[in-house]
This record gives C-alpha cells, structure tokens and sequence, in this order.
C-alpha cells in the first residue's frame, strides 16, 4: 500500500505523511484514516505512548519487559502490529518465561501452553484480573484483561477462558508461524489495536508510533476520585465549623467577663453598653 517511509515513499501522500487505524471493539473491521483524529477515535485528554519506529514501523525495544503484580519476564527486540492477528505474539523464549510467570501468581493457572492460545482459568471476574504491563524503553503500556482474555463461553463453569498470547514459531504448520527475520519481534495484533487507537507520523525526520486509549476503552469510573474530593470537602467543613465554634465561644466568654466587670465597677453601671 505503500505506507512505509523508505525509498521515497511518502510521495504516495497528498498531504503530511501520517496514517492511523481505529479498529472496532468486535474485531470486524475499521478504518484507515490518512489522517490524525484523535479527537473522535480516542478517548478525550488521552495521554498517549510515543515510540520511535523504524522505516518498516517497528519499534525497536532495548529495555523490554511484561510484568504482572511483582513478577516480570525481560525481552529483547522489536515490537511490531499486524491486523492479520487477534492475539499478542511473543518469541519462543520469551513466550515460556511469560508462562512460567503468569502461572506462577495466585490469580490464573493455564492447563495448555502449545500451539494455540493458551487455556487457563481463574477465580476472579475476567474484568477483575490484574493488568499485564508491556514496558518499552522506559514507557509503560497497561494490557488489561479486555485484551488478554477471552472467557471461554462453551462451558457452564466461571472462570475458563483463553490467555491472549501465542508462541511464534520457524514453522509454518507448527502454530503462529513468523519468518526468520521475525523470530524475535512481539506482534501487537487486532485485540491490542482496537484498544489503542494508533497513530503513524513520518512527517518529521524520524517516524513515530503514537497509542492513544480507543474510544472502545472502557472510561476509568471517576467514583474514587470523587469519593476523596468530598471527603477531603467533608473534613474541610468540619473544620471550619470547628473554628467557628470556637471563636464564636470565645466572643461569648469575653462578653460575659467584660459584663461582668461593667457591672461590678459601681462608676458606670448606669451605662453599660455591650457588643459582640
């Protein structure tokens, strides 16, 4: 298509050389904007990760990791996007130290890790799991489990359902097949995208992938915050009656003293006057 930034080919846009795709929250389709709307595609005031990429739009990840509460598993290589694939794609290496993580924590036990997504089951609401962290070169991406599961709807027990991540292998009948030069990268494919509205600018001298919270995101609930503004508003009030009550006393107390000497002092007891 053309939509690469080598070998002159931002000649093939008319304007800037920027694109973005919004991918919808069933996976059925999209758009492919030639164009940056952030302003009906991703949520508002969305602070997004900025990357840089290189001409074929992969980021190159020095200091990777996924992480899961305390537990991390480092890797190494380029991060990619593929709309040809629903699930996040890890190399053979980093896919099984992945696994030993995840099944290690308390929340999710996954009986399968072969060809295939992985079968695993948890105590917990899907929606209530822990979110896996992606940390890139210093960026921390949140996976939340909208993304990296999918409940298992064929049985009638809670809990099963299929973790988001496959295994990329040399052969093309052994699973998630990648060619050789390909064999380290993490494949960030439709489930992620449609969650992250992103963004591809080569207007600028180096290309950049930018990932904005989709307007398929789930709008963190503004209760908590809420709750402790009018906590912190509760307690301010009380305060302040608390103050008011005191000087309002101690008016009272001086009046009554300063009465009181008026009262007793015989000079001008026939022109006591009082205010408070």
């Amino acid at each position: 298509m053309g939509l690469g930034v080598g070998n002159g080919s931002k000649a093939n846009f008319a304007h800037d050389a920027i694109f973005s795709i919004f991918l919808n929250s069933n996976l059925t389709g999209g758009k492919l904007l030639f164009k940056q709307d952030t302003s009906t595609y991703a949520q508002p005031s969305s602070s997004p990760y900025t990357f840089l990429a290189n001409s074929t739009w992969q980021i190159r990840a020095e200091r990777g990791s996924t992480q899961i509460g305390e537990a991390a598993s480092p890797f190494d290589g380029n991060l990619m996007f593929d709309i040809n694939l629903d699930v996040i794609g890890l190399p053979a290496g980093t896919f099984k130290a992945f696994m030993d993580f995840v099944s290690s924590g308390p929340s999710i036990y996954c009986f399968t890790s072969g060809p295939g997504t992985p079968y695993c089951r948890t105590s917990k609401k899907l929606d209530d799991l822990a979110d896996i962290i992606i940390s890139i070169n210093g960026s921390a991406i949140k996976v939340p489990s909208q993304i990296y599961a999918v409940l298992d709807k064929t049985t009638e027990s809670p809990g099963y359902f299929y973790l988001q991540f496959m295994e990329l292998s040399l052969d093309p009948y052994g699973g998630l097949y990648a060619s050789p030069s390909f064999k380290n990268s993490t494949i960030l494919g439709t489930r992620f995208m449609s969650y992250y509205h992103t963004v591809f600018d080569a207007s600028g001298d180096n290309p950049v992938i930018s990932l904005y919270s989709s307007i398929n995101a789930p709008i963190p609930p503004p209760q908590r915050n809420l709750a402790k503004w009018i906590s912190i508003g509760a307690a301010g009030v009380i305060l302040l009656i608390g103050i008011w009550w005191c000087i309002n006393k101690k008016r009272k107390t001086g009046a009554v003293a300063g009465m009181n000497h008026i009262i007793q002092d015989p000079l001008i007891s026939n022109h006591a006057i009082i205010s408070f």
